[in-house]
């Protein structure tokens, strides 16, 4: 998605261009507005090739992961059905719903790896 290996990445603090907040929407065929609302962050009004913050590079590393993760596991059109349909295992919340945290894209990479072993919850 982002770069050839996420996980390299996210083992160091790293900063990305924010160019790369547009791959990420068009992964989840969002737009910007609509991501950046998802994981509850302003648009950056700096250039599309200036490095963004720590913070918000790691969110959308994370976010890229999870849907990597999601699309090795279900398929690229299964998995965003996946994201946007109620989950009883959420509580009738839409996966999608709690991208707006680093714990949520968490769980949510957590709950993907589990359907992926056959434990489904």
């Amino acid at each position: 998605m982002l770069y050839t290996s996420v996980l390299i990445m996210l083992g160091a603090r790293v900063r990305i261009q924010k160019k790369a907040l547009y791959q990420l929407a068009e992964h989840m065929s969002f737009s910007l507005q609509e991501v950046t609302a998802s994981l509850s962050l302003t648009v950056p009004t700096c250039p599309d090739e200036a490095f963004l913050d720590y913070f918000t590079s790691e969110r959308i590393i994370k976010t890229a992961e999870l849907y990597q993760k999601g699309f090795e596991v279900f398929g690229e059109q299964k998995f965003k059905i996946w994201m946007a349909s109620p989950s009883k295992a959420l509580g009738g919340k839409k996966p999608v719903e709690l991208l707006n945290t680093t714990t949520g894209v968490d769980y949510l990479l957590d709950e993907v790896i589990r359907i992926e072993h056959g434990i489904v919850t």
